[in-house]
């Protein structure tokens, strides 16, 4: 710069820039700083709920583990003293345990020493599960610091972006500017004039863009979270837990192992497939580590069959999936084709988790209309029952990004005309993603026919080669380009405990008449209705029952979903729960008025019950809110139990789940628990051997039917005429 172009700045500007901007640039600079302090107290009381937990572990070890300390801790004092495992020792000082007899000052070192050891490595291996029902203020205070982050976490960015774009510029503009009144400048070099004139006009073009009132409203809006209470972090987590457990692995403080998170992929292609780029830029959610290596999973091998279990997420995963790649390809469209049950829930999920817009399309809101979604991109989203419709109205040369098939088992048959349909959609598709969560009820022929639909190249042959030694490593290698699954126990270590309790029951005299009646009758299906045969259950021993279940959950604050397979049973029971907070689901509810129903019940207060036909609310729904599952009558198969069951203990899930059977003894209930558990060792020694259905089939057959029949009728009408 010449001397010729030097101007004398405005010297009351300059430093009412110098100070203001300096003070916004120093406070965006502490929110900064504050968010590494803020994830330091997240691991601190993380760690302290590790230790609290170990610390309460401690009962399991016994007093005899410490003489294997070198210190030669005399275990015989400690034991003759009463002190039989190490919980009774873990609160006592050094000078308390130097009191006993027999056990000096060193003695007491050594054992606090020895302890805080146990303490520590147990510490380190336990993971980190919030209790819902805890009264240790170290629970709460891990809820408090996550969801203080949580809530900061947008002005964290926003922060973050903003020093990222400014604080260096403004740092050399304060370090440039050398002369700062009249009277400097009047003596002052022409190199510190022109170092003087830089710095001002980078201030004023800072200025200029708004960089002191935009961050003047993050700081503001960082004050209000200081108004944050602890009432107001246990009421988020009780009503949704799901984004503090993925924060706790976002930032690397839960403790899931890694293998866990690839299962049977090889390690070579596990590091290939972590290295591929999933942009959440357009995504509303915050992943657990599983999810991010599941939607990467789908986007590195293109064309996947993802089987993880009910209740980790697949839905998101596929969203996650659908927005990176729509992040990069401008108007790009996608394609969803779930059941009908779910068509809503779907679209709502993309809307609410991403920034993608969701078209629902089927044909039972007539003529199938594509040309808004083909025209502007998006997620559109079908049933199977529409496929043929879509497909005839879709652009013959239109690109689909991805195709994403929920509940993929409805296209395990390939001479279906959906299975048929399906493939010519998805030969317009870039990838596809087959999503099932109940893999062990298909033969490996039909999983075989699933990943055919993915892949016509040899590994479809290996599949078939190596099918009937499903099991092995070998046939794991095989598959695991193309099949992903992980099950709840391995990846959400935060899940609470489920206990499932039988509640047999002695007919009462109604519920005895009225079965006598049905068994002479000799109907199987009425039959499995003992306990609700009889038009006022008000004296029904089921309903005394479930009645007293329904108040001991309302007692501890909880919410109830009653399952039964019959819609007669299902009004009963709401006619039985008229004075209560009962919502009801059966299968002529429509797909929006169940997610209604649900979002409704969601809300409800506590003691609140959901009665639904298992077939409909059983699948396809997330009611975390409830904790306590319900079974009129047992079901024909254990999925259907297990299925409704993961409707309630899935992720997000923070009380123990509580399942309840209603059992009436010497009835068919008996012989159906009897089918049930032998079932269920089917598939525990079957696990997706083909043999497996072909077993189940005929356990259920009419010579089963007939002979149970039998001999209910010799138990009940011995004595009755004929």
């Amino acid at each position: 710069m010449s001397n010729s172009n030097y101007y004398k700045p405005d010297f009351k500007v300059l430093v009412k820039y110098i100070r203001d901007i300096s003070a916004v640039d120093g406070r965006m600079l502490s929110i900064q700083e504050e968010e590494a302090r803020a994830r330091q107290a997240i691991e601190k009381a993380a760690a302290d709920l590790r230790i609290k937990f170990a610390t309460k572990n401690l009962s399991s070890i016994p007093v005899s583990e410490l003489s294997g300390a070198k210190a030669g801790i005399r275990v015989a004092a400690l034991e003759k003293a009463g002190y039989h495992d190490l919980s009774q020792l873990a609160g006592r000082s050094e000078a308390s345990l130097s009191m006993i007899n027999g056990i000096g000052e060193a003695q007491a070192k050594a054992i606090r020493q020895t302890i805080d050891l146990f303490t520590r490595r147990m510490a380190e291996t336990t993971s980190v599960r919030i209790d819902a029902d805890s009264k240790d203020p170290e629970n709460w205070n891990l809820v408090f610091e996550l969801y203080k982050y949580m809530r900061k976490a947008p002005v964290y960015k926003d922060v973050a972006d903003i020093n990222s774009r400014y604080h260096q510029h403004i740092a050399k503009a304060l370090s440039d500017i050398k002369i700062r009144n009249s009277l400097r400048w009047v003596f002052s070099s022409a190199k510190a004039k022109e170092s003087t004139v830089s710095g001002y006009e980078t201030l004023i073009v800072i200025d200029n863009d708004n960089y002191q009132v935009r961050s003047n409203n993050l700081t503001n809006q960082y004050e209000t979270f200081r108004l944050i209470s602890l009432q107001d972090a246990k009421r988020e987590f009780l009503s949704n837990s799901a984004p503090f457990y993925a924060l706790l692995d976002s930032l690397n403080v839960s403790s899931a192992p890694i293998s866990s998170v690839y299962k049977d992929i090889p390690s070579s292609l596990a590091e290939e497939i972590e290295r591929q780029e999933l942009d959440t830029s357009l995504l509303n959610a915050t992943l657990r580590q599983y999810q991010i290596f599941g939607a990467k999973y789908a986007l590195h091998q293109e064309n996947v069959l993802l089987g993880d279990e009910m209740g980790l997420g697949k839905t998101i995963m596929a969203i996650a999936s659908m927005a990176s790649v729509a992040a990069k390809v401008s108007n790009a469209h996608f394609l969803v084709v779930c059941p009908a049950s779910v068509l809503i829930n779907w679209c709502r999920e993309v809307e609410k988790h991403s920034a993608l817009k969701a078209h629902l399309l089927h044909a039972s809101k007539g003529k199938i209309d594509v040309d808004v979604w083909q025209q502007n991109g998006g997620v559109a989203v079908t049933n199977y029952e529409s496929l043929d419709e879509l497909y005839d109205n879709m652009d013959r040369d239109l690109r689909i990004e991805m195709l994403v098939v929920d509940e993929a088992h409805y296209i395990k048959n390939p001479k279906a005309q959906r299975t048929k349909y399906l493939m010519k959609i998805r030969d317009k598709a870039k990838r596809t993603l087959l999503m099932t969560g109940t893999p062990l009820e298909n033969k490996v022929d039909e999983m075989c026919n699933l990943i055919g639909i993915l892949r016509q190249d040899d590994l479809i042959k290996d599949v078939q080669k190596y099918a009937f030694m499903n099991q092995s490593d070998e046939f794991k290698k095989v598959i695991a380009p193309v099949y992903l699954r992980r099950v709840r126990e391995d990846v959400l270590k935060e899940l609470p405990e489920m206990e499932d309790k039988p509640q047999w029951c002695e007919m009462s005299p109604s519920d005895k008449d009225a079965y006598v009646e049905v068994v002479r009758e000799g109907n199987f299906m009425t039959m499995r209705r003992v306990g609700y045969l009889q038009d006022d259950i008000s004296h029904s021993s089921k309903a005394v029952r479930l009645l007293e279940l329904c108040d001991m959950a309302k007692d501890e604050g909880r919410k109830i979903i009653v399952f039964s397979f019959y819609l007669d049973t299902i009004s009963k029971v709401c006619d039985l729960l008229k004075d209560r907070d009962v919502f009801k689901i059966s299968g002529s509810t429509s797909i929006a008025d169940r997610q209604a129903i649900v979002d409704e019940f969601t809300n409800s207060k506590a003691g609140s019950v959901l009665v639904s036909q298992v077939l409909a609310g059983g699948t396809g729904l997330n009611i975390q809110t409830a904790s306590v599952v319900i079974f009129c009558e047992p079901q024909i198969k254990p999925s259907l139990e297990t299925q409704a069951i993961s409707r309630v203990y899935r992720m997000g899930q923070v009380r123990n789940v509580l399942v309840y059977h209603l059992l009436c003894s010497d009835t068919i209930d008996e012989d159906m628990v009897e089918l049930l558990e032998h079932k269920q060792n089917i598939f525990d020694e079957y696990a997706n051997e083909s043999e497996m259905a072909d077993a189940t089939k005929s356990l259920a057959d009419k010579e089963w039917i007939s002979s149970v029949v039998e001999r209910q009728r010799k138990l009940y009408l011995a004595s009755v005429p004929q």
